[in-house]
């Protein structure tokens, strides 16, 4: 299972309104801007977004805050549930139930990290750009699909990135593994963020269920 749906955050695609242009980038333009892309994050240490997104089925607006930092260590907070990394272990706070489920993080290759897709996105996967035009401002669409089926990690199949065009900034990601696409809209995205390790420590409040599922 992908990581981002193991983290319960089955997501509609939202409609962006956007239109298609005939300008189309050639291969040499693509693997550019990918190449610049993949640069931005690997060079970074740690970064922070906030974003929002729907609930598939309720269509509620969810939006929250990711920490990320190399190691793979991770924080996330939509809508009060939290989910922390410290690289070794997860904790997966319900407020709502007061419970937290607590696990292994394993690093398998197919295993898709916060880590693995902002910082460290497999080189395995061939580019495409197309020049949009959006409500916004013209973005760039930049297309990611694995080079063969055996190279799609953790069941990627495709991920779009709209990107700012002169700074290649990311708006939008939208990840789909065949079946559903999941999309986050960034509202505020900081590169080389400064994040401390106890930031991906949790203690549970007092009262919390602990629920134990490491080996």
């Amino acid at each position: 299972m992908m990581f981002i749906a193991g983290l319960a955050l089955g997501v509609s695609v939202l409609s962006v309104g956007m239109v298609q242009t005939q300008q189309q980038y050639n291969t040499t333009d693509a693997d550019a801007v990918f190449t610049r892309v993949r640069q931005q994050f690997s060079e970074s240490e740690s970064i922070k977004a906030q974003f929002f997104t729907r609930a598939p089925e309720t269509k509620q607006m969810l939006r929250g805050t990711l920490l990320v930092k190399k190691g793979n260590k991770f924080a996330l907070d939509f809508n009060g549930r939290v989910i922390t990394c410290n690289g070794k272990t997860i904790w997966n706070y319900e407020p709502a139930q007061k419970k937290v489920i607590i696990s292994d993080f394993k690093n398998t290759p197919a295993t898709i990290s916060p880590e693995k897709l902002f910082l460290s996105f497999p080189k395995t996967y061939k580019p495409s750009v197309v020049q949009e035009s959006a409500s916004e401002g013209r973005l760039l669409r930049l297309t990611l699909e694995p080079s063969t089926p055996r190279d799609a990690v953790g069941g990627m199949q495709q991920v779009v990135m709209r990107l700012v065009p002169e700074t290649l900034k990311l708006r939008e990601l939208l990840i789909s593994d065949g079946s559903t696409v999941y999309q986050w809209t960034m509202t505020e995205l900081k590169l080389q963020a400064g994040l401390k390790d106890e930031q991906f420590e949790f203690v549970p409040p007092q009262g919390t269920h602990s629920i134990d599922l490491r080996d």
